[in-house]
């Protein structure tokens, strides 16, 4: 957004600046990361569906995600990793989730990345499944901090007002890459997601010298060019997007899913007061800066939970806004930037508002993507009716404006500069009648939007375990019988079974348990297969399953 208050550059003296790239902060890993990057895997292994149908995924997936499960306990049992180590440990397991995710079977979606996470594809298509008829309520900063408050990440004004969370809260990678807020940002994503809302993702991007994102600030140097390839930066920028990266992948679900995120990078790039915008750069190096990020997040950083928002801020016509365009297959949401101004809004405002929303929305249906109002607002509300009379009547009015899913309003940081209401403004009787008009939706009355046709699975009873480890079987060797103890850690009512199998596969016996405490257990197995003929000396796998997860291990019959 470009009418904030001017940030206060840090002073450098010019003729340095070469000396100057910023270094990223570090992010504040310790082994509870780790602990809980290994509970997330084991959830994900629970709560995932075994198969060929919608939103399942097949058998062999779930034995690589075991097995990078297994490795990962083990390391992290060790204790040693520190650093850039336990980085790389925490990297390589978030990675081996996102590659298990990324096979679940979805049908008809039509999101840039084919390979995206099924609640990434069922986003999509249910925002686009909503728009016609609903417009989701979004803010900046949407916790964290409002007017008269700060340092409370639960806290929100809008909830302070009508009793409901935001149905979108809208953040910012500055807070991660510049400021390190690492744990600060995984929790507000992640209660934004456990309250059934969208979250979105902008990124006022400071330039590698650390100086700002205004392009006055950078003396309107062409900074986009020192990041693309051959670029005297490239290798900060890259280093920059690993950071995000690792981040993005580390946002989890309470089934250890992935978190959707609708990611709006370079934006309002048709004004000139970013250093990526309009006459900041070249048009092909906006869309080069635009696509390389697109690739290098999402092909060679494994990165499947985002949808692709590009944002305007003064396109009023179709040949306006693809003047300075990536392409079609680099962007999911067709979005629009909008802010009023002056001491009243006219109705020449509000014509010039629509327009520019007929173009996204005609472009979004053209090519079966979505439309969204990334950036909305009027700083302070002076027009106490603005929410009814210039949001949301016009919207509901105009039957290809509202093919909006969702519009986004700036942030609240005090009296002056905010654009949502808080307790006491003059504002709250009209956004509570904007609040429980059927069109808006929030938090409170969001339909289940990550879920196939917003229908979540029956997980039956599942409380997930700490852990399952099969042991050796002893007597091994053994005759006639031998003991297969396992042990379960944590309160888990889980089903399982353990499998005898000869050398070529072929299922001997078969034991099923179910367990409601933690503790050691094991199976007795005789020697003699389901029909009751006794097995045939020789090698024999016995294996545990349960829930997605699968441990197998050898053991010797003698005769």
């Amino acid at each position: 957004m470009f009418q904030i208050t001017k940030m206060i550059c840090i002073s450098f003296i010019f003729a340095t600046y070469s000396l100057c790239q910023v270094t990223l902060p570090p992010l504040p890993l310790t082994s509870d990361h780790y602990e809980r990057a290994i509970l997330d895997a084991q959830r994900l292994l629970q709560y995932s569906f075994q198969g060929e149908g919608e939103g399942e995924i097949p058998r062999q997936a779930f034995h690589e995600l075991q097995t990078a499960l297994k490795i990962s306990k083990e390391m992290h049992q060790r204790g040693d990793l520190t650093g850039q180590a336990l980085r790389s440990a925490i990297n390589n397991l978030y990675d081996a989730c996102v590659l298990f995710e990324i096979q679940a079977r979805v049908a008809n979606s039509t999101s840039i990345d084919t390979l995206a996470t099924k609640e990434t594809k069922y986003l999509f298509q249910n925002l686009k499944e909503l728009s016609p008829d609903h417009l989701i309520y979004g803010m900046q900063d949407a916790t964290g901090y409002g007017v008269g408050w700060n340092d409370d990440d639960d806290r929100s004004d809008v909830k302070d007002v009508c009793g409901s969370y935001p149905g979108m809260f809208s953040w910012d990678v500055y807070a991660l890459t510049r400021d390190g807020h690492y744990d600060r940002f995984k929790y507000r994503f992640e209660l934004a997601y456990r309250h059934g809302a969208v979250n979105t993702l902008c990124w006022h991007q400071y330039d590698p010298l650390g100086r700002s994102f205004y392009s006055k600030n950078v003396d309107h140097e062409n900074v986009v060019q020192t990041l693309l390839p051959q670029g005297e930066y490239h290798e900060y920028y890259l280093e920059k997007l690993e950071y995000l990266a690792f981040s993005l992948k580390s946002l989890r679900g309470d089934h250890g899913e992935s978190i959707p995120v609708i990611f709006r990078p370079y934006h309002e790039h048709d004004g000139g007061w970013f250093w990526w915008g309009a006459g900041q750069c070249t048009t092909e190096e906006y869309n080069e800066i635009w696509r390389f990020t697109y690739h290098y997040l999402t092909d060679s950083l494994n990165v499947h939970n985002l949808l692709w928002a590009i944002s305007p801020n003064h396109a009023n016509t179709e040949e306006k806004y693809l003047s300075i365009f990536p392409g079609h297959d680099y962007v999911d949401v067709y979005g629009m930037d909008h802010y009023f101004n002056g001491e009243s809004i006219g109705q020449d405002q509000v014509l010039d508002f629509i327009r520019k929303l007929r173009v996204v929305s005609t472009l979004a249906a053209n090519h079966d993507k979505l439309a969204g109002l990334t950036e909305v607002g009027y700083e302070g509300i002076p027009l106490d009716s603005w929410h009814t009379n210039v949001l949301l009547d016009p919207l509901k009015r105009d039957p290809v404006a509202s093919r909006v899913s969702y519009a986004a309003v700036w942030r609240n940081a005090n009296t002056t500069h905010h654009y949502a209401p808080y307790p006491g403004h003059t504002s709250v009787p009209d956004f509570l009648e904007f609040y429980q008009d059927p069109y808006t939706l929030f938090s409170l009355n969001m339909p289940k939007i990550y879920f196939h046709n917003f229908v979540e699975p029956d997980y039956g009873d599942i409380v997930v375990p700490n852990g399952i480890d099969l042991q050796q079987n002893y007597p091994n060797p053994f005759n006639p019988g031998t003991e297969i103890p396992y042990e379960i850690e944590g309160f888990s009512r889980t089903n399982l079974s353990i499998q005898i199998y000869d050398i070529r596969g072929q299922k001997l016996k078969s034991f099923q348990r179910k367990h409601e405490y933690d503790g050691d257990f094991s199976v007795h197995w005789d020697g003699v297969e389901a029909d009751g003929e006794p097995a045939p000396a020789g090698v024999y796998i016995y294996q545990l399953a349960t829930q997605g997860i699968y441990e197998s291990r050898k053991m010797v019959l003698l005769r």
